[in-house]
């Protein structure tokens, strides 16, 4: 159970930092319609599509959102028929989480290294490398989708990090 528990907090920590970094525009630049959100490799040399699915171990997620001035809104909605509020729950978590406002949800979310609060909201560009979760990720496979609503003081972005997640071989 112990193992289930820590293997969660990473998934959840996943499911939340790919919401922060993953939404925005599709351009480099925040701008007029609200903030700026890229997904490359960990290098940097692969840009990923937002408008497309990906396997689960065939990616890297390193995920970067930008804004000309500050943060207001950052949330993550997790779609997935596996990932459900009954399975986050016990962890702290569950299928929406707001990180600008993140409530009972904070310790659960800085647990799996989220920035959070006044984190977000003092910051002009957040990053999180999240590779790292796709084994614990691969406990729940199927389609799951992270829609990431960023909010600045130009407008709102909303982007969806879409995976088809694969079980372990």
């Amino acid at each position: 159970m112990k193992t289930m528990k820590n293997y969660m907090k990473y998934l959840v920590g996943f499911f939340a930092i790919t919401a922060m970094l993953l939404t925005g525009c599709d351009k480099n630049e925040p701008g007029a319609n609200g903030p700026s959100v890229t997904w490359t490799d960990t290098d940097g040399t692969t840009t990923y599509d937002f408008s497309k699915r990906y396997k689960s171990d065939e990616v890297e997620i390193l995920v970067k959102a930008t804004t000309k001035n500050a943060f207001t809104g950052f949330t993550v909605d997790i779609i997935s028929a596996s990932l459900t509020n009954e399975v986050l729950q016990p962890f702290g978590l569950g299928t929406h989480l707001d990180l600008v406002n993140p409530g009972a949800t904070a310790t659960a979310l800085e647990t799996f290294g989220f920035v959070t609060g006044t984190g977000i909201t003092s910051s002009a560009s957040v990053s999180f490398n999240i590779s790292g979760m796709m084994t614990m990720l691969s406990a729940f496979p199927g389609d799951c989708d992270f829609k990431l609503t960023v909010t600045d003081g130009d407008g709102t972005t909303v982007k969806t990090v879409k995976l088809n997640v694969v079980a372990p071989k």
